[in-house]
């Protein structure tokens, strides 16, 4: 009978068409996750951008959209979105160092000490050997 029972398990799951491939919208997402980074290597930012908001649309949990969405408007000068999209990116993964790394760095340009202090940390955590995090965290734990 257990046998029969785990053959029946094993045909369902290996005929379900989620046990090899992601759904679609997410397929989608990283299709434009993947489009977004090919613009941002070409130095063609505003495109990036635009590919990344669409990974996000198709995926609002993709931490790591967020993540190169916030660097992508940081240099387009738009620091407030870039803060924003660093924080939807720690929303979704608490972990991903990159968010907070740039996070950090771009509330210490902005003035933000004492945050980027607390988020510099934080990155230091999960990344010791940084250098440029355990940088900005020295230059925040300086100047707070």
């Amino acid at each position: 009978m257990f046998q029969r029972v785990l053959t029946a398990v094993l045909v369902c799951a290996s005929v379900s068409p989620l046990s090899s491939q992601a759904p679609p919208a997410i397929e989608e997402a990283r299709r434009q996750f993947a489009i977004g980074a090919q613009h941002e290597r070409q130095r063609q930012f505003a495109e990036a951008a635009r590919a990344y908001e669409t990974a996000i649309a198709h995926d609002a949990r993709f931490a790591e959209a967020h993540d190169r969405l916030g660097f992508v408007y940081g240099l387009l000068g738009r620091t407030a979105d870039a803060v924003a999209q660093f924080e939807r990116a720690l929303e979704a993964d608490p972990a991903l160092f990159d968010a907070h790394y740039h996070l950090g760095a771009t509330l210490w340009w902005t003035r933000q000490i004492d945050r980027a202090r607390a988020i510099l940390q934080a990155a230091v955590r999960l990344r010791p050997d940084h250098a440029e995090a355990r940088y900005y965290l020295g230059l925040a734990l300086k100047n707070s």
